[in-house]
């Protein structure tokens, strides 16, 4: 997997924080369109090293693999 300045950010953000998170929250704290951020989100998923996790409000959050 070739790592961008953006899934370097994504990383580092899903690191830092303590609940999953949001794309909302991710567009918040990292400048990139949200196309861009699906298919990062996309491809770290299938790497392994996040995984999605669906609440009841229908939002799907993100956060590093344990």
């Amino acid at each position: 997997m070739r790592q961008t300045a953006t899934h370097k950010q994504l990383l580092k953000f899903l690191k830092s924080s303590q609940t999953p998170v949001s794309v909302d929250e991710l567009l918040q704290h990292i400048h990139v369109n949200k196309t861009t951020i699906y298919r990062q989100l996309d491809s770290l998923c299938r790497a392994g090293l996040i995984s999605s996790v669906h609440f009841s409000d229908r939002k799907v959050r993100y956060e590093l693999t344990s």
